[in-house]
Order: structure tokens, then sequence, then C-alpha cells
């Protein structure tokens, strides 16, 4: 006998992963079928959750739809919680940024390990294989959705992948429970839907009735290659730095090091330290010149993709997020961190000390109380110098050479000084040696793209001390 909706949650979330029903967790309500069967499954075996709608708000119904879930969790007894996608004009496709947008508005609510459901099922995982092997994808994308993953501080979950869309169907129905039929998830113009409609039921009438789960054990196999894959990275990212110690979380990777590598190696070892970096991978042609360069002696050479930069410079690759085109509307002027937490021009701040709001990668930690009197932002000048921790006075643009900041991005680089000359951070800039910073400062400052700001709660910025 099958084992039904509830049991396999008891299963996977109280055995399985260790949770208890009195752990709050956070369920993604769309309101649709698959979120609807998960949400009063969860409610049934006594699961304490919260439901979190994002409204979208490019369909005419979507606030329709939003007032609709949240009906439903108030009648159930749900705390219920709404946030709205803001407007984008990036150009990305709607499906990227539908997916994009959501996590990251869910990810704000999420506290410190905190786990957040998702309904994701095996049918789900079978359309990610095919849209990922159509897009060309690696191992990485064909195996598809992984049961858990961090996100922000917390952890995205999906209890489902191995069951069956039926399923969650028959749940449904055989209680007389609806849902939301969203339209998008029939229209052909969505990737998605042409594979749910169109791909998956053409292989079932040539032969492959069973299609969706075989694909679906096909991408688990590939996501154990991945582990396998990943412990290969961390042996030899610890023998790397054994031979590259790091200085702070150095976005650089030594130009030698890689050239010893079989170029199966490179493309594997990269792809793994971007993904460790959370930084964006390379299209197959831009890996495949970056391979090239880095295979001869290259000095002062730039290369970028989407999401990235990379720049050649004495014997090291230096890597970085592509966002830290400062304008003039970056950072400027004096900054008092009065407040706990906060947007300023380029960047943003919080005093919590838990990484929660910052990307790891980029994170400046100060200690407040070292800090006297009002910060200062300013740009590099034509001979300028900064004190180190030492007090001995240096020039910046040496500084600026071993720290691996390009020629092109130098002249507006935001800076951090403090009243006595000392140069705190280089902001987007890993620490260095002789700044004012350190380790494990509970004050983070990071680069906070101006396109982003829509996803994040705002706070005044005072122009003057409490």
């Amino acid at each position: 006998m099958k084992e039904d909706l509830e049991a396999l949650l008891r299963r996977r979330l109280w055995q399985e992963w260790g949770l208890t029903s009195a752990t709050s967790l956070i369920l993604a309500f769309s309101g649709g079928r698959d979120s609807s069967a998960l949400f009063w499954a969860l409610h049934a075996i006594g699961q304490s959750f919260i439901a979190a709608h994002v409204d979208h708000s490019w369909h005419p119904r979507s606030a329709d739809w939003a007032a609709r879930c949240e009906e439903v969790a108030t009648a159930a007894g749900v705390p219920f919680v709404l946030r709205h996608l803001p407007a984008d004009s990036s150009g990305e496709g709607l499906e990227d940024l539908a997916r994009r947008g959501r996590y990251r508005v869910l990810q704000e609510l999420l506290a410190p390990g905190q786990w957040l459901l998702t309904a994701q099922h095996r049918d789900d995982q079978a359309e990610t294989f095919l849209l990922q092997a159509l897009r060309g994808a690696g191992v990485a994308g064909l195996a598809a959705m992984p049961w858990r993953r961090p996100l922000g501080t917390g952890v995205l979950a999906r209890p489902l992948l191995d069951c069956p869309g039926q399923v969650l169907h028959d749940y449904l129905q055989s209680r007389g429970l609806g849902w939301i039929e969203d339209p998008a998830n029939a229209d052909p113009r969505f990737a998605r839907s042409r594979v749910r409609q169109q791909l998956l039921p053409t292989l079932g009438r040539l032969g492959w009735p069973d299609a969706a789960p075989a694909i679906a054990r096909s991408a688990a196999n590939l996501a154990d290659s991945l582990s396998v894959e990943a412990d290969w990275f961390r042996r030899m990212w610890s023998d790397y730095c054994r031979e590259y110690p790091q200085e702070g979380s150095e976005p650089r990777l030594a130009l030698d090091f890689l050239r010893r590598l079989p170029q199966a190696h490179y493309r594997v070892f990269l792809r793994q330290y971007l993904r460790h970096r959370q930084m964006a991978l390379p299209r197959q042609e831009d890996l495949r010149i970056l391979l090239h360069r880095t295979a001869q002696p290259s000095h002062g050479q730039r290369l970028f993709w989407p999401g990235v930069e990379t720049w050649m410079q004495g014997g090291w690759l230096w890597l970085w997020p592509g966002d830290l085109h400062w304008s003039d509307a970056g950072p400027s002027g004096l900054w008092w961190p009065t407040t706990s937490a906060g947007i300023g021009r380029g960047f943003a701040w919080s005093s919590r000390g838990d990484g929660s709001a910052a990307p790891g990668r980029r994170v400046h930690r100060l200690d407040p109380g070292r800090l006297f009197g009002p910060l200062h932002w300013g740009r590099p000048q034509p001979g300028m110098r900064y004190r180190d921790a030492a007090g001995h006075h240096r020039p910046l643009k040496k500084l600026l050479l071993e720290v691996g900041v390009p020629p092109f991005l130098r002249p507006r680089l935001p800076l951090l000084w403090d009243g006595q000359g000392h140069l705190v951070l280089m902001l987007g800039f890993p620490q260095w040696a002789g700044l004012g910073g350190t380790a494990d400062g509970p004050l983070q400052i990071w680069p906070q793209p101006e396109d982003r700001w829509d996803f994040a709660l705002k706070f005044e910025e005072p122009s003057s001390p409490r």
C-alpha cells in the first residue's frame, strides 16, 4: 500500500529531518494545487507553521488570490504573511523573475535556522531536469532541485520531491478541498508549461509512460555525483589554502595552481569555487576563453560574464560579483552608524552580527567600539595615503594593487575612513591586513546595489548622531 501524504510528511519532517510538530516552519503558500495540499497535510498532522504568500502583481486577479489565501489560512487558524514582489525592469524572463524574486522576498522572513517549505514534487523535478538539459546544463543543473539547501541564514526544504503530483491532486479531491488555478501554468509562452503540457505527454505516447519518475531518478543519481564533486573540491581547497594562505576572504586564485590542473579538473574546481562564493557560473564560451588565457602568461586582462568580473594581474586571477560598478550615486560624505540596521547610498549595514542580511562573500565586519566620531565615505584621489594598523602612512595606490582592484574600478571605489585617517574598508573588496576591520566584529557593512533596494527593509539614515 502506498504511503499517504500525511504519513510521508510525518516520516520526512520528524524522523528523517529531526524536526518536531512544535518547530515553527514557513510554508510558501501560493494557493495552487501543490502548496494547498502541503498546507492541509501540515495542518492535519499538527505541524506548527506560517503560511507566506507572495503577490507577483502581474495578473489582474493576483490581489484576489492573495485574499483567498489569507481566508484559507485564517479559517484554519494558521498565521498568514503577505508580501508583494516589486516591479522589475531587468528584462529577465517572467519565470526566472518570479522564482528569483519570490525566494528573495521569502528569505527576508526567515529567522536564523528557520525552515521554508515549498511544495515541488517528483513531476516538477522531472520538468526541471528536462529544462536544464535543454539549456546545456552540467551536473549541478541536471541534479535539478535539492531536497534542502541554505537560504540566507535559514533552510529551503522540499519534502515532496519523491511524491507524484497525482498524490497531491487526489489528497485534495478526496477531502473536497479546492485550490487556485493560475492560468500561467498552462500558458505555452512559458517553457515549464510547454514541458508539462506537451513534452512529457509526448514521451508517454511514444512509449515512455513512466518518463517522469525515471527522469527524477536520473536527477537523484546526478545529485550523488554532485555531492562527490563537492567533497573533491573541499579537499582540493584545503590543499590550495595550505599552499596559498588566505587573507580574509580573498576573491582570487593563483594562476600557477590553476595551470597545474588537468582541464577537466580546472573546470570542476572553478565551478565549485564560484558556487562556494555564491557567484554566477560562466557560459561555455566564457569558460573556454578563461582556460585559454590562464594557460599562458597574462597581465592586465579583463573578462566578464553575467554577474561576474575577472581580472588577471600579478600571477592572480581575481573574481568578484559584477555589480561593483559604482556611479556618482554611490557612497560619499559622512555616515553615522547609529541605527541597528539600514541602507545608505550603495551600501547597507547591520549590527546584529549574525550575517542574516548580508551576502557572506562580501560582508565587512567592524567593531563599533573602536569607531569614534563619524565615519566618512570618499573615493581614491591621486597621491592619497592611508594609515595602517601600526600607524604607518602608506600610498593608497600600492594597497589597491595588492588587493587586486583593477584600474577601471579604482576611480570610483567607495572608501570608508575614520577620523584619524585610518582606511576602514574598501566597499565590496575583502578585508585586508592593515585595515581597520576585524574578522568577527558585530557591525556588518556590505554593497547594496540600488536595483535590489526594494527587496530590503529601508531605514532612515541619520545625518547627525543621536
